[in-house]
């Protein structure tokens, strides 16, 4: 069994049920709602998964949905299902942060190429919220010896700058690197690097 969940949104209980019978073949976990307003009411947004959405429903549309996850900056990862001549408003999602888009009825080989994609952007997402939530915990003089260090200064030159000892700037970056789960300076200078992108993006 995958460990990713598939949510199913679609008005229509026939094409909820057609989606859930393919997905499940692949071994995917899935979720069923019934339109767009009770799924982004009823999941966590906050964690990484798959969902499957239809452009047209009522109360809360495909499109809005992909915008509503993309304000929340949520890691799911969204693949649009669409009918005959919604072509071009799919491609708009795509934009806004989908993943994919499917046109009905849904060709299994398309469908598990879509769900590859989904996954792996799920995931790369739900990495990067977790290393901007960690980097938001360093205290502020954290941020500045980590900056520091992402300039290139050794410890000595550190606390020459910043007129406190070498043994404080060691503390201080040990600190920064056990908070973003860093174990040499190598990886703490590339998710300095991560994060540094992230945040001018």
């Amino acid at each position: 069994m995958k460990t990713l969940t598939v949510h199913i949104v679609d008005d229509e209980p026939d094409v909820r049920e057609s989606c859930e019978f393919l997905v499940s073949t692949l071994n995917y976990p899935t979720t069923l709602w019934e339109d767009g307003k009770a799924f982004i009411e009823g999941v966590d947004l906050s964690l990484p998964a798959i969902a499957i959405v239809d452009l047209r429903m009522p109360r809360l549309s495909g499109d809005a949905v992909i915008t509503m996850l993309k304000n929340h900056q949520s890691p799911i990862g969204a693949i649009i299902l669409t009918g005959h001549g919604e072509v071009s408003t799919a491609v708009k999602t795509l934009q806004e942060g989908a993943v994919d888009f499917l046109e009905k009825p849904i060709d299994l080989t398309t469908l598990i190429a879509a769900l590859e994609r989904a996954e792996k952007t799920t995931l790369a997402r739900a990495n990067q919220n977790k290393i901007i939530t960690q980097f938001n915990t360093l205290t502020e003089r954290e941020k500045q010896i980590a900056s520091l260090v992402y300039e290139g200064l050794t410890n000595k030159e550190i606390a020459e700058k910043e007129s406190i000892s070498v043994r404080t700037v060691e503390v201080q970056r040990a600190s920064a690197m056990k908070k973003l789960e860093t174990d040499s300076l190598a990886e703490f200078i590339a998710t300095l690097n991560e994060v540094d992108n992230l945040l001018t993006k």
